[in-house]
Formats: structure tokens, sequence, C-alpha cells
């Protein structure tokens, strides 16, 4: 498995507690040890914690929307249009519309300037002209907010793009735009490495002085040397496939690379590229590259197709009732006799709300209609919890993660217990190099030769600079992980979270039972187990299940719930710097 970037949250989670993540059992005793420090000595003998670190510790997250009846409502009608995607109607003339399906061709530049100095940069992972168009239903939210009400009203007939494979077709540079393909090699500002195979789009129309035009990412050297060549023939120099030195951004961190390109050879090229620009920020935050969040872009689209509802496609409202029951199977009657039951049982638990009261039953009575708005709305109310309950497991999930960012900085060491910092780096070296074997074998020949580079090139910078910096870097992941576990026991501690010693027997026996049930299940369903075979505890331990992991987990998932609780009040709801 390999984990890019690899925080201290996560160090914190695979390394001990989530032992199901990466089967790594070294941090401690192989098997559950009732005597094993963290479970059973006294904590504050190795570090202290003041309470109002963990009771009343202000973390940053991002936002999270609040849901509403609009949310609901627009779920409906997504569900509702993706039952009829097999009855959409091709429309070749006229508009984009809302609720549209659009094929689609896009390819988006970011201004790195200012906006009386811009400098436009196409992005890497910003085009789909490598590759086939997209299809995207507008209204869907897949793409930044704005993009697709950005497209509302485009003209199919104003765009077009044609592309030409056929290995008998010649680039010639006086207005071509090409498809390439090629290897590469690069180096970023911090020494690190990477490589592999890209495709991308190269201009090389020129201006009435012969001078390239565009915005392109590649050299002047590179796109003369796409002067005359063949679809599928490669460039070569001397009789060798020449190579290119580039500087651009391969990172996607906005920042030029020294970049070794090789192997370019062209895969198609454009015969006819009408586009509309539409200009399209990032939002703030934006997960998926925080290094483009809040970024001016424009974005050149053009559309091969339009596909639309039938025009006899029932709306919202008028669908409302015939998806729900039809395809969901709720019918009045199912909810009149859970209703009937919850108004029963009132009367000895008035803390049951019934989905209907018998004075709204009765109301209702035969009245059809009544019936189908009550399914609709018994419909709607459930979607609506359901999305809040999902909202605040979002929230929950975002406090403990900040948490332990946070708690490891703040917990006071008096002493590491003798020998765990060292069997902790023994532990996640032989993990690290497990990851880096597999790395090896999966992505076959790379620049990355030694562990030491793979582990600058893919964990945090913060504990691997550099590849004289290994040393250093296990001994400060080692030590955030035992103070995290630290804090973790201490909270349980002092929260009275912890376990006698006969639950935790009882918790590890039971819940080690149920995963070799459930493993020697799954391995004879696939044939990979006969009937007369079982699981057995000692495979669980090689997948890096023991029992003392599942109770350890019992205790993390306990001061999780405890934590995201209390700290609910305090959370700052903006995106963290």
């Amino acid at each position: 498995m390999r984990i890019m970037k690899r925080t201290v949250l996560s160090l914190f989670l695979l390394a001990c507690l989530l032992v199901t993540s990466i089967g790594l059992t070294a941090c401690g005793k192989d098997e559950y040890d009732d005597g094993f420090w963290l479970l059973t000595e006294d904590i504050s003998k190795y570090a202290s914690l003041k309470a109002d670190d963990y009771k009343k510790a202000v973390l940053t997250i991002d936002p999270v929307d609040e849901v509403t009846m609009e949310e609901v409502e627009k779920y409906i009608r997504n569900a509702q249009i993706e039952a009829y995607k097999d009855k959409l109607v091709t429309v070749n003339t006229g508009t984009v519309q809302d609720e549209d399906t659009v094929i689609l061709w896009y390819r988006g530049e970011v201004n790195l300037g200012t906006d009386a100095e811009p400098n436009w940069v196409e992005f890497l992972g910003g085009s789909n002209y490598n590759s086939s168009a997209y299809s995207l239903r507008i209204g869907s939210g897949n793409f930044i907010p704005g993009f697709e009400d950005a497209l509302i009203g485009l003209n199919i007939a104003e765009t077009n793009i044609n592309v030409v494979k056929g290995a008998n077709k010649q680039v010639g540079v006086a207005g071509d735009i090409v498809y390439i393909s090629y290897k590469y090699t690069s180096v970023d500002e911090n020494g690190k490495t990477k490589s592999g195979t890209m495709t991308d789009r190269v201009d090389l129309r020129k201006d009435a002085d012969g001078n390239y035009i565009g915005v392109s990412r590649y050299s002047k050297a590179l796109r003369d040397a796409l002067d005359g060549l063949y679809v599928k023939d490669y460039i070569k120099k001397d009789g060798q496939i020449a190579k290119f030195t580039e500087s651009f951004d391969m990172t996607q961190d906005l920042k030029n690379d020294t970049v070794t390109v090789s192997n370019v050879q062209v895969i198609g090229i454009v015969s006819e590229e009408n586009v509309k620009m539409l200009e399209v920020a990032f939002p703030t935050p934006y997960t998926n590259n925080e290094n483009l969040a809040g970024k001016k872009a424009r974005w050149f689209v053009a559309v091969d197709e339009i596909q639309r509802l039938p025009e006899d496609a029932p709306t919202l409202e008028e669908a409302d009732y015939s998806f729900i029951s039809s395809k969901l199977g709720i019918k009045y009657d199912s909810i009149l006799a859970l209703a009937t039951e919850q108004n029963a049982k009132m009367k000895d638990d008035a803390t049951i709300v019934p989905v209907l009261s018998e004075a709204e039953i009765s109301e209702i009575g035969s009245d059809k209609t009544k019936q189908e708005a009550a399914v609709v709305a018994h419909y709607k109310e459930y979607l609506l919890a359901a999305m809040k309950e999902k909202r605040e497991s979002t929230i929950a999930t975002a406090i403990q993660s900040a948490f332990w960012e946070y708690i490891i900085e703040k917990i006071e060491v008096k002493q590491y217990p003798e020998g765990l910092v060292e069997q902790y780096i023994e532990a996640m070296r032989a993990s690290a190099q497990s990851e880096f074997d597999n790395y090896t074998q999966t992505e076959g020949s790379t620049s990355i030769a030694t562990l030491e580079q793979y582990l600058v090139n893919y964990y945090d910078a913060k504990y691997f600079p550099s590849v004289d910096k290994i040393e250093e870097g296990f001994e400060l992941m080692a030590k955030e992980q035992l103070r995290s576990e630290m804090a973790l026991y201490y909270i349980a501690a002092a929260e009275r979270l912890t376990m006698s010693k006969s639950e935790r027997d009882k918790t590890a026996e039971e819940e080690m039972a149920a995963l070799i049930e459930y493993y020697t299940a799954y391995y004879q369903s696939t044939g990979q187990l006969s009937e007369n075979e079982s699981f057995t505890e000692q495979d669980m331990a090689n997948a890096g299940i023991t029992k003392r992991s599942l109770v350890e987990n019992v205790y993390l998932k306990r001061v999780n719930e405890y934590i995201a609780t209390t700290l609910r009040e305090y959370v700052q709801f903006k995106a963290a710097e």
C-alpha cells in the first residue's frame, strides 16, 4: 500500500491502533498481553496533559454546509434523472439547458500573475483533450462551483473539436495542435524526483512573424522537433530518441520543475478547434489541489452533443410519488403500519415520535391524494434526517482528525517507555520497506532506486526532507506515535473510558471470533478455503489483527466519540491555513 504525503494523523492511526490497514503488529508484543504498558500502567508516569487542552481545544476545520429541504429535493431529482438515463434524447442544435447531459471537451488555464499582468498557465489534470469527451450532467455538481452554470446557454453550433489519429497524418507547424505522448523524469524545487508517462496537448500555431502563439508548457526546441513528424513516429536525433530538458510544473504545485522529456510521439492531430471561453475561478477551499484554491481560471470548452430528458418526462413534483413508490417500494400501507405500531408504543415510551400521529392518520383516511402526499413527506423527512446525520458524522471525523494533529504538540512527555521508541522505529522501517518493495514491483523501473529516495518523495517532508535525514525522520515519527498513544490512554483514564481486565478479555475474544467467522465465510465463498477449513487466529495476526489491536481500537473509538462531542462547541468552521 502506498500512502502519499504521510501526515501525523495517518501515522498515528495506521501504525498501531488501526493495524488492519497495513498489518503492522510490532508496536508492542505481538499477542494480546494485559501487562502491556498502555493498557495497565499509569500514563501520568510518562506524560501529562492539561484538561483544557483536550476539553476546550479550539480546532479549525473546513466548513460543512447545513442540510436543507432544497438539498433533499435536489437529491430526489438527481435520482429521477438517473432513472431516465436510458431514455435521453440526443439534441444536435440549440443551447445547453439545466439538467441536460453534455458531451464535453474542456481545457483549463490558471492565472499565476495579476489582473494587470496575467500569466495564464495550463495546469495538469485540467484538460480531457488527450482522452475522450466527458459526459457531464448540468446540475450534478461534479465540477467546481459555477462551471456547470456557465455552460447553460452555450450554443452547440458554436463549438467543435475534431482529432485525427490516422498513422499517415503528418504534422505541419503552420497551424496544427497535436496530442503527444512521452516519458518524463522531473525534479521539483525540493529535489524530489518523479517519473512516468504523460499525454498532453501542444499548440503549434504561429503568428504572422512566425512566433508560436497560445499558452504552452513546452520549449520552442521541442515544438520545432514536432514539425514533419507522423502520427506514431518518435522524435529522434542522430538515430536515438531525443531528450529535452523543459521547465514547467509537473508536481501540480504551480511551480516550475526541471523535467526531462523523452520518447515523444504524436498520437493525434487536431484538425478543427472551435471553443468558447468560460471564466470560473477555483473555490476556497479546494481540497482536490490546495494550490489552485481561489485562483482565477479560464476554461476553453466545446460541446459535441447534448442529451436531454424527453418532453414527457415528469417534473420533480409530478414524479415524486410515482418515483418513490415504484423505484423505492415505499407505500402508504407500510407507513401506516409503522405509525400504528409507534402510536401504540408511545403510551409506554414518551420519547417515541411516530411518523404519523393518530390525528394525521384519521385526517388522511382513504383519500389517495393525501396518502400519496404522506408518502412523499415521509420520504423527504427520512432523507433530511439521514443527510443531517451524515453531516454530523463528517464534522465529528474532521474534529477527530484535527484533534490528533493538535494534541501531540500539547502533551508533555516526561519520559518514553524504555525500548519502545526503538521498537517503533524498527516496525515503521519494516513497513516502509514493504511499501517500497511493493512500489518497485507494481510500477516497474523508475528513477527511485532506494528506500531513502522513496521516503523523501512520498512521505511528508517534515519527516524526510532529504536522504541524509532518514534516521532522524523515523525517530520523529516514532515519538509522535508514542505521544499520540499516550494522549489516547491519558484521556481514556481521566474520563473513565477504560475497560476492566474482564471487559478487555471479553472484547478481545468476541471480536476476534466474529472476525474469524466473517473471513472464514468470505474465503470459503471465494474458493480459497474448503468447507472443512477455517480462518485462524494466526491468519488474523498475519493480516495485522491481534486481540490487543482490537482492544486498542475500542479505546480509540471511545475517546474519538468523547472528543467529537466535547469539542463541538469550540470548533471554528473555516478553511485551515
